[in-house]
């Protein structure tokens, strides 16, 4: 396998790893080498599994090591995000909000036994909360456990529209690394929440402006397209976003803490 010097041009970056560009098909996810080596593997295990299930996602190749750092190679996608398409076209916001509701029921109506319990991910993530006690805590994981039982339908986790590759051959879902199978409530409130908070902070007063008005439009949107003709209730999926918004706090993601303990802290109120 390639050393890293020989890798193609970095296509992008994240929090946990880089993208690399790989041959003309392919790209090379390389975690940054303090990433757990076990959620590399549960992410590889993730992504085969989606696609071979025929989901719209990248093509899964295989997992490799690179200067020591772990990596996953993966189709190469061509085309935009689904968010840059909202920034670039906002007259088809209508179209895009169809689009992304269609998609999420689509993977909610997937079952693959295999993938990590979606409850047991959000009680684990919990307990690594940041900003919240104990106590506050063992409230949060006994609601998790009052809840309904589980639909073990796919849950991708993480599903917004940055996430979303608008492709030749169709939207495709990426980023897996926290597909589970469960509930599809859980993934619903996640969705709303991630519509919901967070505005960047390099924007300047006129964009956030703008960018918190689109977002409550897309929400609202996806939530009519969603719950059309669904046996999903909104009174259902609420019910699941205090543990949700507890669950992300273990992101550490400080700009949203003070949103999400308040968020979290409505299931102490109740």
């Amino acid at each position: 396998m390639a050393a890293l010097s020989e890798l193609g041009l970095r296509i992008g970056v994240g929090r946990t790893a880089e993208v690399f560009a790989f041959g003309d098909d392919r790209v090379i996810k390389l975690f940054f080498p303090d990433f757990p080596e076990t959620s590399v593997q549960t992410e590889a295990r993730a992504g085969e599994l989606v696609a071979t299930a025929g989901l719209p996602a990248p093509g899964f190749h295989g997992l490799v090591e690179i200067d020591d750092r772990p990596g996953i190679v993966y189709e190469r996608l061509e085309g935009r995000t689904m968010l840059e398409a909202v920034r670039r076209r906002p007259h088809e916001l209508l179209r895009l909000t169809r689009q992304f509701a269609a998609l999420h029921r689509q993977l909610h109506q997937c079952e693959i036994p295999e993938l990590r319990s979606y409850r047991g991910s959000l009680a684990n993530q919990i307990q690594n909360a940041t900003g919240l006690t104990g106590a506050d805590k063992d409230r949060l994981i006994n609601c998790l456990r009052g809840l309904p039982p589980d639909r073990q339908v796919v849950c991708h986790g993480d599903f917004h529209p940055d996430n979303i590759m608008l492709t030749r051959r169709g939207p495709v879902v990426i980023d897996w690394m926290t597909a589970c199978s469960g509930e599809p409530a859980a993934d619903v409130a996640r969705s709303l929440l991630l519509l919901a908070i967070g505005t960047p902070v390099e924007m300047d007063a006129l964009a956030r402006l703008m960018t918190a008005l689109v977002r409550r439009f897309f929400r609202r949107r996806y939530q009519a397209h969603y719950f059309r003709d669904c046996d999903l209730t909104l009174s259902q999926v609420r019910a699941w976003l205090p543990v949700i918004a507890a669950a992300r706090l273990a992101e550490g993601i400080e700009d949203e803490t003070e949103q999400l303990i308040a968020l979290a802290k409505t299931v102490m109120e109740s």
